[in-house]
């Protein structure tokens, strides 16, 4: 199965379009931030690292902060 991207996963969570979904996630960039942390860490159990791999240069809001909260969280699971 693909993995869905932040607007179908926020249209499939919320029951609306995709366009909709689209103007949510412009109007509340913490939509975006949930579909890192409950889509892709929890349902598709991906590591920070990885998802982290998967941002072009020109990141938005949320994938800063997403950034900012993971940064190095696997090097410190490979220390302990």
């Amino acid at each position: 199965m693909a993995r869905l991207t932040a607007s179908e996963w926020v249209a499939r969570e919320n029951n609306c379009s995709e366009p909709e979904a689209e103007v949510m996630i412009e109007d509340d960039p913490d939509l975006e931030y949930d579909y890192y942390i409950r889509y892709c860490l929890q349902e598709l159990n991906l590591s920070p690292d990885e998802i982290i791999r998967g941002f072009n240069s020109d990141m938005t809001e949320a994938q800063e902060r997403f950034i900012e909260d993971f940064k190095g969280e696997d090097e410190m699971e490979l220390e302990q």
